[in-house]
């Protein structure tokens, strides 16, 4: 009964006031577009969507360091740590070497002009790590995968019909890459781009490439390749970093790191393997300093509307003293006039809110290809043959719901409590003969 009375009179209040009801519902709507913009974007880099379905407990070894006194190298890595050290890691779930190769050109088979494709070189356990969904063919054999010169591939759903007009087309065709000839063994769904780091349009075993022992300072250690690595859990993850330091111990003080001229030499893995939250918001910087300025901006983007919401609620509260005053002297409670208020701009708020998330979905959608750079620590532009999908999974998420649902009870709190509150306090005489 008292809800159905709420409703009524939430109703009544916004037809005869239509210009307060526009405004409020235009400030909210622009607070949750902006706060959900950013949401969303930073829920696509690091919750768990296809196909890096198991980010929370995905981590990874992007770069190697070898000092010696004042000399310093660095790099990503190469085979060498990964044969000899990284992979022997006992407390693991599954380990994969990856490398990237961006200006890749597939030959057409129709004939017409060569077309750049983004090829990724994988060893070991990358299709477990990542959970591509296969929609033709199968996966790699052992043999292929550690083939001297490997000539398999598993290309994406999109780039199969692209070529051969569909993934069942393409099981068996060749494809020429810079080249190269690759047999079609495998077609999986195609991933987005945001998810970079198991992007690609094809997927090459990577093969084994010679190694000396030169020792440090000859580029044994140091190569083009990431190491990717998942864990059952917390627990596990942290006797990884164990064994890490462990081993890096074991390693400066062995004789791998003395080099031909008697020179001693310093394996560092600093911080790794490094989270993936952390790997792709800020792997080189601070990560707090990252922290609070995301909190910074939430709280601008909540705080600076529900403010100029508060000033607005206080005016229009001002003309409804002399009614609010009349419902105390017919017995209305404090608490029930102050619930009526909280219950109208509750409404107001959450159709704000609604209208915001359309908002928040349609700029993402519709300026993917740059939206998705701004907290990218290190923003690259997108090629124009990049698959810049948006799925499902990463717009209609139940986190982002929840999200929408506590910042829609935060800025009604924030706008609506603090006036309307002062409002009730005054006396029933004033509140009566209030002339407006």
């Amino acid at each position: 009964m008292i809800l159905s009375q709420y409703v009524k009179q939430a109703w009544h209040q916004a037809r005869t006031n239509v210009t307060y009801t526009v405004l409020y519902v235009a400030g909210v709507m622009l607070a949750m577009m902006f706060t959900m913009t950013m949401a969303m974007v930073l829920y696509v880099r690091i919750a768990p969507v296809y196909p890096e379905n198991n980010r929370d407990n995905t981590s990874y070894i992007a770069n190697i360091w070898l000092r010696n006194g004042e000399i310093a190298m660095g790099g990503q890595v190469s085979q060498f740590p990964y044969d000899e050290w990284f992979s022997k890691f006992e407390n693991i779930e599954h380990i994969a070497l990856v490398n990237d190769s961006y200006r890749s050109f597939a030959k057409s088979p129709d004939g017409t002009p060569d077309f750049e494709v983004h090829v990724k070189f994988v060893r070991g356990d990358f299709f477990k790590i990542y959970d591509f969904e296969l929609v033709a063919g199968r996966m790699f054999t052992a043999e292929e995968a550690n083939a001297e010169a490997p000539r398999a591939a598993i290309i994406t759903d999109r780039l199969a019909e692209r070529m051969f007009g569909g993934a069942e087309q393409a099981i068996g065709q060749t494809v020429t890459v810079d080249r190269y000839d690759n047999r079609v063994v495998g077609v999986v769904r195609g991933a987005s781009i945001l998810t970079r780091r198991s992007y690609a349009q094809m997927y090459r075993p990577m093969g084994k490439l010679y190694y000396g022992p030169n020792g440090p300072g000859y580029g044994d250690f140091t190569g083009p390749n990431s190491v990717v690595i998942t864990t059952r859990d917390a627990a596990q993850a942290k006797a990884l970093d164990e064994e890490m330091k462990t081993l890096l111990h074991k390693i400066n003080n062995s004789d791998v790191m003395v080099d031909p001229d008697g020179d001693r030499w310093k394996l560092q893995i600093e911080g790794q393997p490094m989270p993936h939250w952390r790997y792709v918001l800020n792997p080189d910087g601070n990560v707090n300093v990252l922290v609070w300025l995301y909190v910074g901006i939430v709280l601008v983007l909540l705080i600076v509307p529900a403010i100029n919401l508060s000033g607005l609620i206080g005016g229009r509260m001002d003309s409804r003293l002399s009614e609010l005053g009349i419902r105390k002297t017919y017995g209305a409670t404090r608490s029930s006039l102050l619930g009526q208020v909280m219950f109208e701009n509750l409404l107001l708020t959450l159709v704000g809110a609604v209208l915001g998330m359309a908002g928040a979905w349609i700029l993402v959608t519709s300026c993917r290809r740059w939206i998705f750079s701004i907290f990218d620590s290190s923003p690259s532009q997108v090629p124009e043959w990049a698959d810049v999908a948006v799925n499902p999974d990463m717009l209609f998420a139940p986190a982002l719901f929840g999200a929408m649902l506590a910042m829609c009870l935060i800025v009604n709190l924030l706008s609506a409590v603090v006036p309307a509150w002062l409002y009730m306090r005054k006396p029933i005489v004033s509140s009566l003969y209030e002339k407006r």
